[in-house]
């Protein structure tokens, strides 16, 4: 049998830099990656294969080759962007080093709040977060670090980085800031991490490489693929299935011209019929997996209330 489909993510940081953009696109070519996650870049071109956020402090790109996944936008924020990519969600985020304290853990819950409407599809979280842990590999701990790891405890967040390779090399020094975080669904279908510290970046970012096979591995003699989809009908909204299906037309003209294909196409139509039932109906759950299995509402509510005093 076949083994499932693999295709290369990048994430990366430009650096607001021209020529590093330019380097990027040849590198993608070249190494066959079929969607890029870059903080800081030099612009987000007006193209259907970019996505970038309100303030252009973070992009997506997507290759668009015969044989990569549909890709289409799904939330826009400032200094988060999040796109569908065929079955998965993904996630760019970037975030100032010069930021207080408390709007960092504001960001870090707007970020979760994007990663719980992407559920149930497989989310990935690339992005340069701009914190320190020696979860991740770094010389040492800041509070920004700690946020960020009871953040993801919270959200059942899997850390992808591997080693204690720098991914961000400064005159000052080297640091451990971007980071790659996977919901358990998307972490099974990671075949490979690392950082690229071969390729030329111009930009005091090295790229990080990602595999990642968009089918799960075969199960009981046949390629399993989640279980099925459901919804609530008893509690469809049909004014609003007729609003999300206007939508969906409407912003459909622009990708149906990026992707020819017509299997793509067809990927495409169940992927907006899915995004229109999610809007009418609630889906039917079946036995997602919870949080960390020490978190508890008690713990819930102690940090709710370390971080207020924290702001005070």
């Amino acid at each position: 049998m076949n083994a499932a489909p693999s295709f290369k993510l990048l994430q990366g940081n430009l650096n607001h830099c021209s020529r590093a953009q330019d380097l990027l696109l040849q590198c993608l070519t070249e190494c066959s990656v079929s969607l890029a996650v870059v903080a800081e870049p030099y612009r987000v071109p007006d193209h259907p294969r970019w996505f970038g956020d309100n303030a252009q402090l973070v992009a997506v790109y997507w290759a668009g080759g015969e044989t990569d996944p549909p890709c289409s936008r799904r939330h826009t924020g400032q200094g988060i962007v999040a796109v569908d990519w065929g079955p998965l969600a993904v996630i760019g985020c970037y975030i100032s080093p010069n930021c207080s304290l408390a709007a960092y853990e504001a960001f870090l819950g707007r970020v979760g709040d994007c990663i719980r409407g992407c559920l149930p599809r497989p989310v990935f979280v690339l992005g340069d977060f701009n914190a320190h842990s020696r979860a991740w590999g770094s010389k040492r701990d800041n509070a920004r670090g700690n946020a960020v790891l009871e953040w993801a405890a919270e959200l059942d967040l899997r850390l992808l980085n591997r080693g204690s390779v720098s991914t961000c090399v400064r005159w000052q020094g080297e640091s451990i800031v971007d980071l790659s975080w996977a919901t358990a669904s998307a972490e099974r279908l990671v075949t490979g991490w690392r950082v690229a510290e071969e390729i030329v970046t111009l930009s005091d970012h090295r790229h990080i490489t990602l595999d990642v096979a968009l089918q799960l591995p075969v199960h009981n003699g046949r390629l399993g693929e989640g279980p099925p989809r459901r919804w609530a009908l008893k509690r469809l909204d049909r004014d609003m299935l007729i609003a999300a299906a206007h939508v969906v037309d409407w912003s459909g003209t622009a990708a149906e011209g990026a992707t020819p294909d017509f299997e793509q196409r067809a990927v495409r139509l169940r992927a907006d019929m899915a995004a229109i039932c999610d809007a009418a109906m609630p889906r039917v759950r079946s036995g997602r997996r919870g949080p960390a299995y020490w978190w508890s509402d008690y713990i819930a509510q102690l940090r709710a209330a370390c971080l207020r005093s924290r702001r005070k």
